[in-house]
């Protein structure tokens, strides 16, 4: 799957960006109302060095913000177990998804 630059959500633009990283390497990404925007790290820093973020993880990384995304335009809430939880779903269904063959 591939990771939109761009897409609408309740008549707004969210822009994805890919960054550095955030917060000093501590987080993977966020979403921001204000400035429509999700944020992916290329790197974090852990156990004191900095790692680049795997393809996978990334992924897994978008549709965690996205859920928050989701959550705060259905009532400006953005909790993490709900968005780790359904972000958790989105990818287990990406990655075991099996289809009929087209014909």
């Amino acid at each position: 799957m591939r990771i939109p630059k761009k897409f609408k959500v309740a008549g707004l633009t969210i822009t994805v960006k890919d960054v550095e990283y955030i917060r000093d390497g501590g987080v993977y990404g966020d979403f921001s109302d204000c400035t429509q925007e999700i944020r992916l790290a290329k790197k974090y820093f852990f156990e004191g060095k900095w790692i680049n973020t795997s393809k996978d993880l990334k992924l897994r990384v978008f549709l965690h913000e996205l859920v928050h995304c989701f959550n705060y335009y259905f009532n400006t809430d953005t909790d993490e177990a709900l968005a780790q939880t359904f972000s958790s779903y989105g990818i287990e269904y990406l990655q075991t998804a099996e289809y009929d063959e087209e014909k």
